[in-house]
């Protein structure tokens, strides 16, 4: 009897160590499980990734990829219709790319903006063997507990114009400053002339300095306005038009009028004498 009882024990006992070691290994598995979810978390939240998979579901024209990415708060048939139609025309743009590389080109502030909180905009630019874009886009991390982009801008990074290059793009200013340019070339080489045949003193380096020697102010208007001022070599105006906004070039030639300033002071001289 006591064998009975003392096998009953037992058997007792090694049911229960097993027991608690299939609780031990359920709760081991949901503690890797839960560690392995917030790495993906913590990783799903970085811009990059969001970056890549919109990418990707322009590529694979799954419009359904790039709908789970974004951060709704109307699910309704209207804000599925809005989002479609942003799809499509981001799809446009971008075509499909399956060769691309991105690099980070900036980061700032972004305040509240209607039902579309503050954030960090984070500025990209990708680069395709036939072309290059720009993507502008900001994520929310906790968002009723969940995180998302909350705002996605692509744009094709076209080629700036200004250049003689270009002048086939030109719009009405820029073929102002293109004549300006050409009267500076013209006073250019007017002055050159003179200065060859009265060969003064040191005429070589006054031709040298005539030839060559621009200066000027360029304004630079993107979201702010800058204004600079340079020095530069055979440098003609000119209003170069970028997708972030426009420089323009207001130069004169500074080794001419020198050349004229001199020879006016020179003459002022000689009649005194």
């Amino acid at each position: 009897m006591n064998k009975i009882k003392f096998i009953r024990s037992l058997f007792l006992v090694l049911v229960t160590c097993l027991y608690a070691i299939i609780l031990s290994g359920f709760s081991s598995s949901e503690v890797i499980a839960s560690e392995l979810n917030t790495e993906k978390s913590s990783v799903d939240m970085t811009p990059e990734y969001y970056l890549e998979q919109y990418l990707e579901a322009f590529n694979n024209q799954d419009e359904e990829a790039a709908y789970r990415l974004w951060i709704h708060g109307d699910n309704s048939e209207k804000a599925r219709k809005s989002f479609e139609d942003l799809f499509s025309g981001h799809l446009k743009i971008w075509g499909i790319k399956k060769a691309y590389t991105y690099t980070k080109s900036g980061e700032k502030y972004r305040p509240a903006e209607g039902k579309r909180p503050a954030g960090i905009l984070y500025t990209y630019e990708i680069k395709c063997p036939e072309d290059t874009f720009q993507v502008e886009l900001s994520i929310d991390n906790n968002y009723n507990g969940k995180s998302g982009l909350n705002y996605f801008k692509l744009k094709r990074q076209e080629e700036p114009t200004g250049k003689f290059s270009t002048w086939r793009k030109f719009d009405f200013a820029q073929w102002v400053m293109a004549f300006c340019a050409i009267l500076e070339v013209i006073f250019t080489l007017y002055t050159s002339g003179i200065c060859i045949r009265k060969k003064q003193k040191r005429w070589g380096l006054w031709l040298l300095l005539i030839m060559i020697v621009y200066g000027g102010v360029c304004f630079t208007v993107t979201e702010n306005v800058k204004v600079g001022f340079f020095v530069y070599t055979l440098f003609m105006p000119k209003i170069m038009k970028y997708t972030t906004g426009i420089q323009v070039f207001l130069s004169v030639p500074v080794g001419a009028i020198a050349y004229w300033i001199f020879n006016h002071n020179n003459r002022i001289k000689k009649d005194i004498k």
